[in-house]
């Protein structure tokens, strides 16, 4: 109950923008949770404080997938997409589910590294919705509507977005 307090105070302050406040928090709290540490790093990341956010990462002695995919989230989010597939090769594979694949083929497609977004997607074994939205609408965007004619044709679950950006 004591964790889940201290755990709504320091998203409070995050979402009102006083990081410093809710980094701060974090140094009172007697037993912080996973949650309390995935909290801290996703936050602290929105906030462009990345490398408080891999501080709190790299210091954590048991991460999950929320925590790595938090981490990657905000190198993707900041650009840094070198870092993002930094850490997703560092990614136990048993962590890995489809929203990190996601997160690292947005990143690789946003930094124009088709191709290799591309390779992503194709050893993906299990693709969601958006993985496809993702592919289909930037090779639309590149001019290669071939190509993502036969990727929305693969489509299982036709979506508008995909539809769209044809």
């Amino acid at each position: 109950q004591k964790c889940r307090t201290w755990n709504t105070m320091i998203n409070g302050y995050f979402k009102n923008g006083k990081s410093d406040k809710a980094f701060a928090l974090l140094g009172l709290i007697p037993k912080p949770n996973i949650y309390t540490y995935n909290t801290v790093i996703s936050g602290l990341a929105q906030c462009g404080d990345l490398l408080g956010a891999r501080t709190v990462f790299e210091e954590m002695e048991v991460r999950d997938s929320v925590s790595w995919n938090s981490i990657i989230t905000g190198y993707v989010r900041d650009g840094t997409v070198g870092e993002a597939l930094e850490l997703f090769r560092e990614m136990p594979v048993e962590m890995r589910n489809v929203a990190t694949l996601n997160l690292i083929i947005s990143g690789l497609v946003n930094d124009q590294q088709i191709e290799l977004a591309m390779e992503c997607f194709c050893q993906m074994e299990v693709k969601d919705t958006v993985s496809w939205i993702i592919m289909v609408s930037e090779l639309a965007k590149e001019g290669r509507l071939a190509e993502a004619h036969e990727l929305y044709d693969q489509m299982i679950q036709k979506h508008p977005h995909a539809c769209n950006s044809l």
